[in-house]
């Protein structure tokens, strides 16, 4: 590896380094047989300095290992449990390095859960409860149900991989299997009411109708498709 000196002295700046970042300076400076003065440039130029694009798209792939490795941690007791978390923040100190300290506009959440997709996998909170609705060895995507007025009725998330369409039969067997996973959403199911009407048109049964649970079927976006990711529930898709 060569590293050239700059060809111009330039400013100069005296510099405090912490033990540990002299250790690592040191080393590096041995391995390549650069100057310490060419290495900093170098690591200054190449990456404080790189295309918005390529530190983004670096600050990408190390926020999605991140998450990868926290919801690995999550899983894990014991010693394993450590250096999976200890690896993960490494990755996050390398997002907070390539952004400035703005970060990425995911959220962050340390309670995942990882669900194995055909092409990828699904990460998402680990207090939404999984449906067994479509197979996830041979689905793509993922759904999440949410419900209106979840908090008034103690709702939670619900989430299923999805292989194809959402179709009506398909929302029906994720409904079907919510109210087997929830006693609340059962409950709630079996007492729902259609609108009824006056015969001028006014509703009869409006505050019933407007406070009960109402579903909606939501898509989970891919990691780098979208600008915003509720919950942190993201599906990354395996690299080739």
């Amino acid at each position: 590896m060569a590293i050239n000196s700059p060809k111009r002295k330039g400013k100069i700046q005296s510099i405090n380094f912490g033990d540990a970042a002299y250790s690592v300076l040191t080393d590096a400076v041995q391995r390549t047989g650069a100057n310490y003065s060419a290495l900093i440039n170098l690591l200054i130029c190449d990456v404080l300095g790189a295309d918005e694009e390529v530190k983004q798209e670096m600050a990408t792939h190390a926020y999605q290992k991140a998450l990868e490795l926290k919801a690995e941690a999550s899983q894990t007791a014991g010693f394993h449990k450590k250096p999976l978390i200890e690896r993960s923040e490494q990755y996050m100190d390398l997002v907070n390095l390539l952004t400035l300290g703005r970060g990425v506009t995911v959220p962050v959440n340390e309670n995942m859960q990882r669900i194995d997709l055909r092409d990828g996998y699904l990460l998402c909170p680990d207090d939404w409860i999984w449906l067994e609705v479509c197979d996830p060895s041979v689905s793509t995507d993922a759904i999440v149900i949410e419900f209106l007025n979840a908090e008034k009725h103690n709702l939670p998330h619900f989430v299923f991989a999805l292989d194809g369409d959402l179709t009506d039969e398909i929302q029906k067997a994720a409904l079907a299997a919510a109210a087997d996973k929830s006693k609340d959403y059962k409950k709630l199911s079996l007492m729902y009411q259609d609108p009824r009407f006056s015969g001028d048109g006014r509703m009869l049964n409006a505050k019933e109708y407007n406070e009960q649970p109402v579903p909606g079927f939501f898509k989970v976006e891919r990691l780098g498709t979208s600008d915003n990711y509720p919950y942190g529930a993201m599906i990354i898709e395996r690299s080739n």
